[in-house]
């Protein structure tokens, strides 16, 4: 049945932190880090603990932009959300919810 194999994004926006490698790995060509949302108190606060995982890393800085397009290609219901690469890093509002410098670190192969 066709309905069985769409996923619902709410679904995929919903899953448990982690570095996604399904479908939205077409975006490829989404270099560098991303933190994808619009302005508020939990979108300041991931970019801050984006930026200061990056630093640790002695990375490039993230770009934190307002992109719906952006957000709607990686089914991103409830932002703000990093993607890193053309990878989605799912790390709850403000990071704190896993390993954000670790999950960085995978998803540029450092």
């Amino acid at each position: 049945m066709p309905s069985e194999k769409r996923k619902k994004p709410a679904t995929f926006a919903r899953t448990c932190c982690g570095v996604s490698l399904d479908a939205r790995e077409r975006q490829k060509d989404v270099k560098g880090v991303l933190v994808l949302g619009r302005p508020s108190a939990p979108y300041d606060r991931l970019c801050q603990a984006v930026q200061q995982a990056l630093s640790q890393l002695g990375t490039e800085p993230a770009v934190c932009q307002d992109n719906p397009v952006l957000l709607e290609v990686y089914g991103i219901i409830t932002p703000p959300a990093v993607i890193c690469n053309g990878r989605l890093i799912l790390c709850g509002e403000d990071g704190t919810s896993c390993d954000l410098e670790e999950m960085l670190k995978v998803a540029l192969d450092i």
